[in-house]
């Protein structure tokens, strides 16, 4: 408030009145009209009151809605007397009364409001029904309601312009007498501390630790003032200081801009400002500097202080850094956060937020409403279960649920929350985070149905090694493939060469009737271009994921649709590299079929062409021998009949080995599938606890898919080993030695027996490696057997390479006791054997001695040692 003396100070109504006696006053006044009548401060709180009618107090003011018009026309009575310019302001309340303000103006200030209301005009009756249908909408007592609207004071128009023109003149009387008291007892303090003051103010700026300055905008920007702080700022002394302009501290200002820069501290009185500042050591610093006008003399400078804000800058930019680095965390990781405003039910969320909803932040409402939207139908009831759970327990919270992103795609949702309570226990607001784990649920969905496929590459592979022809192994697999895998069909189909059908030669099924009601051929027409028809043709996998859009598969959609088939693959059967047919799996769903269950499907494919050829040179050798038979029967030669006997024999070593071979791949293969059951079950478990990361299923997947290779390899290693060299290569005996190693390790380990190797570096030979390889498996598989058969205590075999001048010798040698000196020229005829009737065929180390000495023009050899038997080969 401006004094007479043109001095500030800031007055409030009662310091200026004594409200005891407004408050008699305004008492009186209400017994003499019956007129409420108060007076409020700026703060709208109440400094004196006479007259508050029941019809408020009692009702208008108690009831939650009622009350909201009450403070409605509090509002506007507070938000438009600033720029009221009448006599009074005058409001009709929406509960049907009138009110009436005028402020108290004092010294140009807005100090108090004059307050009447609560009555009606003569020349508006109240509307009794109006009051009654009000009084039955809010509950009220409506004999009591209508008691209290009788009491209600009418006054004319005139009365109340009377009224209020009395109080504004009453209240202006006894201000402006508290004014002028009040400017008098101003008057005597103000010349005793003007001089105080001002030297109190010298002292103040001087020593306060900001730079302050005064510069004269007329002169070029000529400091005529700098604190001892400022002095230390820019390293320089007061007096080098006060010659200098503002160019000379200040390169960033330009002084063009000068006059428009001091008219804008004309307007706004003060102006803030970043810049940078030259400091003695040559250093630009950014600073802060805040401007004002300041009028000295009659003169007008510019005065203000400023800060170094290298510091802030740092935080600054660390704090950007920091927000970018949250941000960037949030949308790898595929989290945003969220805070709910309870009260007024608004929503704000971070980028990642609205990014994992599928929405920007102008499309979204913010509101739990405009949420539920979001998220699907059908999760919608246990979200909003949850939620209201959540808000009634106050206990944390996490739900999964869906949501339908506005371009039709659904994703999947984890959501935590907590709520925060206030000091009452009254919940303020929510706050949580959504995670996007849609990648991680269909990872987990793929790795249950490549565990399904590993399941079906198991049994497989088993019911390969149990089968004895192609009927049942077909109708097995079938089999395997529906209770395993989760399909609901599963069947084996071999083409009509004469027609071009497939027929249904082996299949399993939930519902049966689907293959009844098809025709399936591999021509070229709509009944062949499906994945059946396709995969034959083109002889590889076939996969359609999802059946019933596809226009190849038309031809099935009717009995599909009927059967529930949504998904279809086929992988072709080949025999001798000939395709010969097709297995087809149908299943439940769309996109059944991915990327790494193609890589296990093609195995499956090759694990059973490998069965078929197996079967099919089984048929054949069952034929070759049968002929053989007949052949020698009828060839009377002896010639003949030694080569066939040759033929025979080398036949019969290779399907030994073959048998020695199998052996050894269900030794191999029993660690690996315990392996397997052991990591899925461990899987499952951690799933179930919640415990499955996206690093975790990778890692276990990785495990798994190392073991399904280690036991293809052997698969690999075995058709390998059983095919004979075209030619004769380098190889490394070293390598050899491993290779055969690999394949019998596993046998050797079961019955507890060591093998001990020694080797050379660059042992590289010329000749056949899978021959070289079957030589060794046939001495290590007499050892082997010779150990187990004498009960041999802490049995060993040692593997010894080296080099004795151009020639390459392996040794192998056992603690098994030796040969008999009867026996030990005769190992290397054919059929003779040492082993009981049915354990041998005495045919390995004929075939070992043909390959070594006549293959390979090396030798081989046997003597006794001090413990066992030691076999020499040398290349």
């Amino acid at each position: 408030m401006l004094l007479k003396n043109n001095t500030f100070i800031k007055l409030t109504f009662r310091q200026l009145v004594d409200i005891e006696q407004i408050q008699r006053m305004l008492e009186a006044h209400y017994k003499v009209t019956g007129a409420l009548s108060a007076i409020l401060d700026t703060d709208e709180n109440i400094l004196a009151a006479a007259g508050w009618q029941d019809i408020c107090t009692r009702f208008h003011r108690v009831h939650p809605e009622t009350c909201k018009r009450c403070r409605e026309s509090d509002v506007y009575i507070k938000t438009h007397l600033p720029d009221f310019t009448g006599k009074y302001l005058e409001y009709l309340c929406g509960n049907g009364l009138r009110d009436v303000a005028v402020p108290i103006i004092i010294a140009g200030e807005h100090l108090a409001t004059f307050f009447t209301g609560q009555f009606f005009y003569d020349d508006e009756k109240p509307d009794v029904g109006y009051f009654r249908a009000q009084a039955r909408e809010f509950g009220f007592d409506e004999e009591s309601y209508l008691e209290a609207l009788s009491r209600v004071p009418v006054f004319t128009r005139e009365q109340i312009r009377n009224i209020m023109d009395f109080y504004r003149n009453l209240v202006h009387i006894l201000v402006e007498m508290g004014l002028k008291n009040l400017e008098l007892a101003q008057e005597v303090t103000e010349r005793k501390q003007a001089e105080k003051e001002a030297s109190f103010f010298r002292t103040l700026i001087e020593n306060t630790c900001d730079p302050t300055y005064v510069v004269d905008p007329a002169d070029g920007g000529r400091m005529v003032y700098v604190n001892q702080a400022a002095c230390s700022h820019f390293g320089l002394e007061r007096e080098k200081l006060l010659a200098m302009r503002i160019p000379d501290w200040d390169p960033v200002f330009d002084m063009g801009n000068i006059d428009m820069i001091q008219q804008q501290i004309r307007q706004n009185k003060s102006m803030r400002f970043e810049t940078q500042h030259r400091v003695a050591s040559g250093e630009l610093v950014p600073v802060e500097v805040t401007a004002n006008r300041l009028i000295h003399d009659g003169k007008e400078l510019n005065a203000g202080y400023f800060h170094d804000i290298r510091v802030r800058k740092d935080m600054e930019a660390a704090l950007r850094s920091s927000e970018q680095n949250l941000v960037e965390a949030q949308r790898i990781a595929r989290v945003g956060n969220w805070v709910w405003d309870l009260s007024g039910n608004l929503l704000s969320a971070s980028a990642e937020c609205y990014r994992v909803f599928g929405v920007t932040s102008t499309e979204f409402a913010n509101s739990y409403r405009a949420f539920l939207k979001l998220v699907h139908p059908e999760d919608r009831v246990t979200v909003q279960d949850v939620f209201e759970t959540f808000l009634k327990n106050h206990l944390p919270y996490s739900v999964e649920y869906r949501v339908r992103h506005p371009d039709g795609t659904g994703r999947i949702i984890y959501e935590q929350g907590e709520v925060v309570i206030d000091a009452l226990g009254t919940p303020v607001h929510a706050v949580g985070t959504v995670q996007d784990i849609t990648l991680r649920k269909n990872a987990e969905k793929q790795i249950l149905r490549l565990n399904w496929l590993y399941a079906i590459l198991s049994e497989v592979n088993q019911a390969i090694v149990r089968s004895v022809d192609q009927n049942s192994l077909f109708q097995e697999i079938c089999r395997v493939v529906v209770e395993h895998g989760g399909f609901l069909l599963a069947w084996i189909g071999l083409v009509d060469e004469e027609t071009g059908i497939v027929k249904p030669v082996a299949s399993s099924s939930i519902n049966e009737g689907f293959l009844d009601n098809i025709r399936v051929t591999i021509s070229d027409e709509p009944e062949g271009r499906g994945p059946t028809g396709s995969a034959i043709r083109k002889g590889t996998l076939q996969i359609v994921n999802d059946f019933m859009s596809n226009p190849h598969t038309s031809p099935w959609h009717k009995e599909a649709e009927r059967y529930g088939y949504s998904s279809a693959a086929a992988i072709a059967l080949k025999l001798n590299r000939k395709t010969i047919g097709a297995l087809t799996m149908f299943a439940g769903e769309k996109h059944f079929f991915h990327g790494q269950m193609s890589g296990l499907l093609r195995q499956l494919a090759a694990d059973m062409s490998f069965a078929l050829e197996n079967l099919d040179r089984e048929t054949r050798r069952k034929a070759a021998e049968q002929a053989l038979s007949k052949e020698i029967a009828e060839r009377l030669h002896a010639l003949e009949a030694i080569h066939e006997k040759d033929q025979m024999i080398m036949h019969q070593s290779r399907q030994a080995a073959m048998g020695e071979m199998i052996n050894n791949i269900a030794h191999q293969w029993r660690q690996p599938l315990n392996i397997i059951a052991l990591t899925i079950q461990d899987l499952m478990a951690t799933y179930e606890e919640g415990e499955c990361s996206d690093e975790y299923v990778d890692e276990t997947v990785k495990q798994i898919m190392n073991q399904v290779l280690h036991m293809s390899q052997t698969i690999d290693d075995f058709r390998n080993f059983l095919r004979p060299d075209q030619e004769m290569k380098q190889f490394d005996l070293v390598e050899a030695v491993k290779k055969t190693l690999v394949l019998v390790s596993d046998s050797f380990t079961s019955q507890n027996i060591r093998i001990d190797t020694e080797t050379q570096e660059d042992l590289i030979v010329t000749g056949y490696q899978n021959e070289y390889c079957q030589v060794l498996l046939n001495i290590l598989n007499n050892a082997r057997d010779v150990l187990t058969e004498r009960k041999i205590v802490a049995p060993r075999i040692n593997i010894n390479l080296f080099r004795e001048g151009h020639k390459h010798i392996a040794t192998i040698s056992d603690n098994a006791g030796g040969i008999p000196d009867t026996l030990i020229d005769r190992i290397f005829e054919p059929y003779f054997t040492t082993k009981e009737v049915d354990k041998g065929t005495g045919i390995g180390l004929y075939i070992s001695k043909t390959i070594i000495e006549k293959r390979m023009n090396g030798k081989i050899s046997v003597r006794n040692t001090g413990q066992g038997a030691e076999f020499r080969i040398e290349v």
